[in-house]
């Protein structure tokens, strides 16, 4: 995968990784993800019957209430089109699929959210975006932290007013079964010189299938405060992000609605769900792999990104889990890390996200010397950011509050 010593199992370069810092291998070799691993094999095999029974009361608790008893967050990918399927097809609920435009989807997937929307038959909301906010959301991270990618939080603050006046009891997020077990072994706390926990990684995974809107709602809302209380952002983004983020806020008093991940409760075999959804219009980019994301043209940019300032991103997490348990051999895994773009060459799409984000390639050639991805703590806090947003806590304890986040969340 790169020049830097890997382990022997899962591929893991001795590179930074949120939360834990540095990898470092034992003499053996392996790195403290395996060895958690070999600790708690039995955790990672999860009852998908008792689950799945879990999943239908929460669909039965839904029915005939509100404008609509689902909303499955929809990005044309194949999980959120897997999901979206399981909601409308397979239980019958009246479901919204609101997709938000990150400004980089590619045309196979615009064909794809349509398509696949219309041929299961569910009424289809898009919410576009006014680029320009977007790329100074993108640039001002880029350059805080030496990356862009901020999806998951994004999604949530721009459907946040649909979500909330609605009020449906069902906000569907679709995640892999990797993706789920790489954040839970994240947020773990694994001793790196033991590889043992101090959460029970079971735990953590069951924990994060159903969660209180407004739980959801409050992390989302420390994320993103994360990107926008740092650099410098024109009032016009600022004047944006404070009425979205005013749903958030009011997200997190909503009692009766919740944050549905439907992979913790399904067996989520991802050729499976490729060839069902595929009935459905769906088509797979020749491009991508199985495992990663198909719905974004700056994939292969934010792997080249990582791998350039030994950053070991969610990517990289993911696969090496899966590898680790069994779920693909090394075949399987050198493909889809050739698909993330976690390589030294830079991606075809490099001019295009440059120019899309009115950078030079001398900007972003110092943001990856500097290796911001990999900085310690949070820049210095904007003030004049700070007083235009929706905060009703003293700074001291928000940068407390953010510091936090930053350690644990900051993944991608």
């Amino acid at each position: 995968m790169n020049e830097a010593k890997t382990c022997k199992t899962c591929q893991l370069p001795e590179w930074y990784v949120t939360y834990y810092g540095d990898v470092k291998l034992d003499k053996e070799d392996d790195c403290f993800f395996c060895k958690h691993y070999e600790h708690t094999k039995d955790a990672y095999e999860i009852d998908y019957t008792s689950g799945k029974a879990e999943f239908e009361k929460l669909v039965e608790q839904s029915r005939g209430k509100g404008e609509y008893e689902c909303i499955v967050l929809y990005t044309g990918g194949k999980d959120s089109s897997y999901t979206l399927y399981l909601m409308s097809q397979v239980y019958g609920l009246k479901t919204l699929a609101l997709t938000w435009d990150n400004g980089f989807f590619n045309d196979i997937n615009t064909g794809n959210i349509e398509v696949t929307a219309r041929n299961l038959g569910v009424e289809h909301r898009y919410i576009r975006t006014d680029w320009d906010v977007l790329k100074h959301i993108y640039k001002n991270r880029l350059k805080s932290y030496g990356r862009f990618c901020n999806c998951v939080p994004l999604c949530f603050l721009y459907t946040a007013p649909v979500i909330y006046e609605t009020k449906a009891p069902l906000v569907l997020f679709s995640s892999s079964f990797g993706q789920i077990a790489s954040l839970a072994e994240i947020n773990a706390r694994i001793d790196t010189s033991t590889g043992k926990a101090v959460a029970p990684i079971g735990d953590i995974i069951k924990n994060m299938g159903a969660v209180p809107i407004k739980n959801a709602a409050m992390e989302q809302y420390y994320t993103m405060l994360l990107d926008l209380v740092v650099g410098d952002l024109p009032p016009k983004v600022l004047e944006e992000m404070k009425y979205l983020l005013g749903y958030v806020h009011k997200l997190m008093s909503v009692e009766d609605s919740l944050y549905v991940n439907p992979s913790v409760y399904f067996d989520w075999d991802m050729k499976q769900i490729i060839n069902k959804i595929k009935e459905y219009g769906w088509k797979q980019p020749e491009d991508k792999g199985i495992y990663g994301h198909t719905s974004c043209i700056a994939e292969r940019m934010k792997g080249y990104l990582a791998y350039k300032q030994n950053l070991i991103n969610f990517d990289i997490i993911e696969n090496s889990l899966l590898l680790r348990t069994g779920r693909i051999d090394i075949e399987e895994f050198n493909r889809e890390i050739e698909c993330t773009g976690f390589t030294d060459v830079e991606p075809e799409v490099h001019n295009l996200f440059l120019e899309k984000l009115d950078m030079t390639r001398e900007e972003l050639n110092d943001i990856i010397k500097n290796k911001l991805a990999i900085r310690s703590s949070i820049p210095e806090i904007n003030t004049k950011n700070l007083e235009c947003l929706p905060v009703d806590t003293n700074i001291d304890d928000l940068v407390e509050k953010l510091k936090r986040t930053y350690k644990t969340r900051l993944t991608i």
